[in-house]
């Protein structure tokens, strides 16, 4: 009999993050709901991998000799998984009691969803950015993507509502939604998949919602933002993607240019403010490079796609 739910987790050198992930889901589903796990790991040396056979004997463990990145290694959960909803889940989450049940039960009431994501939480119990408009050329060029203003209200109120898309870090996909609009796009990398993923379910005719009274803690939620500069350049060139498969390659072009033109001038701001502090000037040294770095890649992110 086809189970009503399967997790399917990725794994990447994050052992000690992944297992808090499926102890929680694991303790979640219980005997609530027939369920698979899947858990696809791309070319761990932390000991991922023997902690999933150990821990976790019942789990379908693929293991890919190197890192395929995100998209590609949740294919390979996706489609070879059985149950009716798919649980995308990342290996830094943590599941909270009745999230996963919650999530579940409104797939069941609401037949015209296709994916649900629920709050996420930061460890202190803030919220973090969920759920999204989708992409704008000025949105992107000023860094801020469109949100909601429902997030101060999500304490006091558990209802669900639309949105464009929610994050990737944990969402429950319709199975009858996926095989209508197909697996995540392997041309992301990583970032952005669920956000071409929730368009193209909308495009059709299935609905996207976020349900707030389910709640999971997203122990990466600032690591976009961080300073490390290859996250940074595959976030750039997945959103460069994005615009060129929505909204055509010169809108993707002009995107690009825009945002070398931003980088530019931060680096010159940010960069001689540094320089000219008194007792600053090592770390505006610095902080120069890495905006001249981020510059000089993101300009090499090559927009031929076919």
């Amino acid at each position: 009999m086809r189970p009503d739910l399967s997790i399917c987790v990725v794994s990447y050198n994050t052992r000690n993050l992944l297992q808090q992930c499926l102890d929680s889901a694991v303790a979640e589903v219980g005997g609530a709901l027939q369920s698979e796990l899947w858990v696809a790991d791309n070319g761990s040396v932390d000991g991922s991998v023997a902690l999933v056979r150990e821990r976790y004997p019942a789990a379908n463990l693929l293991e890919n000799a190197e890192n395929v990145g995100f998209a590609r290694a949740m294919n390979q959960c996706l489609e070879r998984s059985q149950g009716r909803y798919i649980l995308l889940l990342n290996s830094d989450a943590v599941v909270q009691p009745g999230a996963i049940r919650r999530l579940y039960h409104f797939m069941e009431t609401h037949p015209r969803a296709g994916v649900v994501g629920p709050a996420l939480l930061n460890t202190d119990g803030s919220f973090q950015r969920s759920w999204f408009s989708f992409p704008t050329f000025w949105g992107e060029l000023s860094g801020r993507q469109g949100r909601a203003s429902r997030l101060r209200k999500l304490p006091v109120h558990g209802m669900a509502f639309k949105a464009d898309w929610v994050n990737g870090a944990c969402l429950l996909a319709r199975r009858r939604a996926v095989e209508s609009v197909g697996l995540l796009d392997q041309r992301f990398f990583m970032y952005s998949e669920e956000t071409d993923w929730c368009r193209r379910m909308q495009d059709a005719g299935w609905d996207c919602y976020c349900l707030p009274s389910a709640r999971v803690i997203h122990l990466g939620g600032g690591s976009t933002g961080s300073n490390n500069l290859g996250l940074l350049v595959q976030l750039y060139r997945s959103k460069l993607y994005y615009f060129h498969k929505h909204y055509g390659p010169f809108q993707a072009r002009s995107l690009q240019a825009a945002l070398l033109l931003r980088f530019a001038l931060r680096a010159a701001l940010e960069g001689s403010g540094y320089l000219l502090s008194v007792g600053r000037y090592e770390r505006g040294k610095a902080l120069l490079r890495q905006r001249l770095a981020l510059l000089r890649e993101t300009g090499r992110i090559d927009l031929s796609w076919s």
